[in-house]
């Protein structure tokens, strides 16, 4: 085999170079398409580039070993593309690269993607603004360095399963079409953790699986956002773990088999951030487990209305400000209610009428004590159940925004 540059278009649209011993650099720039080729279980010594290359129904590199640097920068694989159990001993560059066709998943094909199974990438690997069809599959891939995947985008499916991410991966502003595995099967031993991860502002359009993850080092989940169920059951997180602005937008199944796994799973990352002490992301997560909860058809109603009434009067404790606010709402509508009734009754001034309002806030129930005669203010003075009522009512309801605003006070600086 000759070195440097090599021209397939001198080949037929099947070209096979299995087993074939590549001894220095060879360059396979710019391949014009070719139907088929064969590089299963070829060593290359050296460097070898194939940018811009395009491949049509087969591209085999399974057990090929790559002892140099290696480039698919910008390549196209049209149909089948696998690189089951290949070597990368040197950097691995795919960025930009597009696959298009079908996938190998332990010897059956599946419709459109890419098979890694099993490859080892010693050194980085880049596969920033990729394209991966329907189907890819990373099933026990090996980083032993940087894997970065940067803004690429994955199909319906794509397989990370057990996959050992030795150093450091970055799928920042990576793009999740369909259903994302990175669940580990149960497996404790600490090369199945995440060392350093960056999935900021990534977004899963689909369902996705971290179960059994250890997240061992800092893990960015900051803008992220998930459309779907997100599984994080038996995973381990580090204290660097973060969740800044990040949405879970999906808080209701397709039936309450669905909506009770949403809220298993924002439990168990409740729970995880309980340990961590991490309280702001621990309401969250109790939020949308509160939200969940609310909306199976299983629970009963009146848990389903106190459900409600607490999400609209503090957003499950969260907000601070929401009950003040709903209490200047009440004091308002009560003044109002107040004039209403007074026209009927009698008619006190408006100052009495707001000294009543107030009372029932700062004074709640004084209502049913005896007002001395000639106080002015005729709502008080005389014994009226429907005035008693109302403003035992506007008492009461006080009392629950006060009590639901110190709770959420006490819960956003609380510290043990």
């Amino acid at each position: 085999m000759r070195q440097g540059d090599l021209l397939l278009k001198d080949y037929d649209t099947r070209a096979n170079f299995q087993g074939v011993a590549f001894p220095s650099y060879f360059n396979f720039r710019g391949l014009a398409e070719i139907l088929y080729v064969n590089f299963s279980n070829t060593t290359f010594d050296e460097s070898v580039r194939f940018d811009g290359a395009t491949f049509g129904v087969g591209a085999r590199f399974e057990g090929s070993t790559f002892t140099g640097s290696v480039s698919f920068d910008g390549a196209v694989f049209r149909d089948l593309a696998r690189f089951a159990n290949a070597t990368f001993v040197y950097p691995a560059s795919f960025r930009n690269v597009s696959f298009q066709g079908r996938s190998l998943f332990f010897n059956v094909i599946f419709e459109k993607g890419a098979s890694f199974f099993s490859t080892s990438f010693h050194r980085s690997a880049y596969f920033l603004g990729g394209t991966f069809g329907i189907d890819t599959s990373f099933d026990s891939v090996t980083f032993s360095d940087i894997a970065s995947f940067d803004r690429a985008t994955f199909g319906d499916l794509v397989d990370f399963k057990s996959a050992i991410f030795y150093n450091y991966a970055s799928f920042a502003d990576v793009t999740f079409q369909g259903y994302a595995d990175f669940s580990t099967g149960g497996e404790k031993d600490s090369k199945r953790g995440f060392q350093r991860t960056n999935f900021s502002k990534a977004t899963f359009a689909g369902e996705c699986s971290f179960n059994n993850r250890s997240f061992v080092s800092d893990a960015n989940f900051n803008g992220t956002v998930f459309h779907d169920l997100v599984e994080f059951h038996g995973s381990t997180f580090h204290p660097g773990m973060s969740f800044h602005q990040t949405k879970f937008l999906k808080t209701k199944g397709v039936n309450d088999d669905a909506t009770e796994a949403l809220e298993r799973s924002y439990r168990t990352l409740k729970l995880e951030m309980e340990k961590l002490r991490a309280r702001n992301e621990e309401a969250d997560f109790f939020a949308l487990e509160m939200e969940c909860r609310r909306q199976r058809g299983t629970v009963p109603w009146l848990e389903r209305f106190a459900a409600t009434a607490y999400k609209r009067l503090s957003d499950y404790g969260r907000a601070v400000d929401l009950p003040l606010i709903w209490l200047l709402i009440l004091a308002y509508a009560a003044h109002y209610l107040y004039l209403g009734v007074a026209f009927i009754t009698c008619n006190p001034g408006p100052g009495a009428r707001l000294a009543f309002t107030l009372e029932q806030m700062f004074r709640p129930f004084y209502v049913w004590a005896k007002s001395p005669p000639g106080t002015g203010n005729c709502m008080a003075e005389n014994d009226q159940p429907f005035i008693q009522s109302l403003a035992s009512l506007q008492s009461l309801a006080t009392l629950t925004l006060l009590a639901l605003f110190l709770l959420a006070l006490r819960r956003r600086f609380k510290m043990d």
